[in-house]
């Protein structure tokens, strides 16, 4: 069984664009391009209905609901698909020679496994146990909290639909919806990553950049940056004073995880490496 390979870039972005058709080509792998939906072209009317106001949703940008637009369009086409397993990568990463073998086929990949982690970040996550796989001196080890990046995965064809069903609504930014345990979206599904990572963004390596000097800015880093001074805050009523009732219950119920991912599945707290 083979594995589609999917690669997301906004229209625009024809400097990002040109450096992932050329790092693909140079690795032979053969990548389709999804044009990615643009934020910014959504009307308020848009963001809001994907994004609705509630208790435990906080409004988002208009980039970052067509990033959360993107990934759901990429999910639909691996659901529709014939591949067994599709690959997503985001235009900014880094992908190493090895990862031509890991995308070939999919004989390396456990019966039971439906989502698998291909990027690395400098954020520190609980880990656990390791996996060992066929064919590959990499392994997969399992992770137990929130992480944070969609920049390179890998999901199944029945776990894709999975992942549309259940994030119907917009109640976060997508990496968060899509790990936090809160939304459910992994519920009855292990979480697991290629260890160690087999490519990662530049965003977290700015002293060793690689993209072209033609590669355009991330709308993405520019939402962010604004948002932390401009976030458009929740009105006050019901759904404001809902969300402040269960802010502690949730602090609370991350600390509790915290200790049962510790004392029971003996993980811990570090990055995930990216190795050359």
């Amino acid at each position: 069984m083979h594995i589609s390979i999917h690669y997301i870039n906004l229209d625009h972005s024809t400097g990002r664009r040109d450096y992932m058709e050329n790092m693909f080509d140079g690795l032979g792998l053969r990548a389709t391009r999804l044009s990615a939906i643009k934020g910014s072209a959504l009307s308020e009317e848009e963001c809001r209905h994907y994004n609705p106001i509630q208790y435990n949703t906080s409004r988002r940008s208009a980039q970052e609901v067509g990033c959360y637009l993107s990934h759901r369009a990429i999910w639909k086409k691996i659901a529709e698909g014939d591949a067994a397993f599709g690959a997503v990568f985001e235009d900014d990463i880094k992908l190493l020679p090895e990862a031509v073998g890991l995308l070939s086929d999919t004989s390396w990949i456990p019966d039971d496994v439906a989502f698998i982690k291909l990027d690395s970040c400098i954020i520190e996550v609980e880990q656990g146990a390791f996996r060992d796989l066929e064919s590959t001196s990499r392994r997969l080890r399992r992770m137990h909290s929130l992480l944070h990046g969609l920049a390179g995965y890998i999901v199944s064809k029945k776990f894709a639909a999975t992942l549309l069903e259940r994030t119907k609504i917009m109640r976060a930014p997508i990496d968060d919806q899509v790990f936090d345990p809160e939304y459910g979206v992994f519920r009855g599904t292990k979480v697991w990553q290629l260890y160690p990572a087999i490519c990662y963004q530049e965003l977290f390596d700015q002293e060793n950049p690689f993209l072209p000097a033609t590669a355009e800015l991330s709308s993405m880093q520019e939402s962010r940056e604004h948002n932390r001074y401009h976030r458009p805050k929740m009105p006050f009523g019901w759904q404001k004073i809902l969300r402040e009732i269960y802010r502690p219950y949730r602090h609370a119920k991350i600390r509790f995880n915290q200790f049962v991912n510790r004392t029971v599945y003996r993980t811990v707290c570090e990055t995930v490496p990216f190795k050359e």
